[in-house]
């Protein structure tokens, strides 16, 4: 096995110690065709969206918080992947701050 590049999401010490950079996020660690095995984020934190950046290896997912005037709410227990305009007659002040 060679040395994977670490998630944005997961602190990753030189052994296969990680640690989520939000502790309510939810990783999977999984066997990807062509790739072998990866951190999956699977869900995050409420008022931030799973943002996978596009990247094969995983390397670019992250949980990313929703900005003032949004929110980020899942479908039917999906997961949200995108922030949305708080709705009339709600607001939301300023993103939520990360831990």
């Amino acid at each position: 096995d060679k040395c994977q590049k670490c998630p944005r999401g997961l602190v990753c010490h030189s052994d296969s110690m990680l640690q989520p950079v939000l502790p309510e996020s939810e990783w999977v660690h999984e066997l990807v065709d062509g790739v072998g095995m990866i951190y999956r984020l699977v869900s995050c934190p409420v008022h931030h969206y799973l943002s996978l950046g596009g990247d094969a290896d995983g390397s670019l997912q992250e949980c990313v918080p929703c900005g003032k005037g949004q929110e980020c709410v899942g479908v039917n227990g999906s997961n949200c992947t995108e922030c949305s305009p708080c709705k009339s007659g709600y607001y939301k002040d300023a993103a939520v701050a990360e831990a």
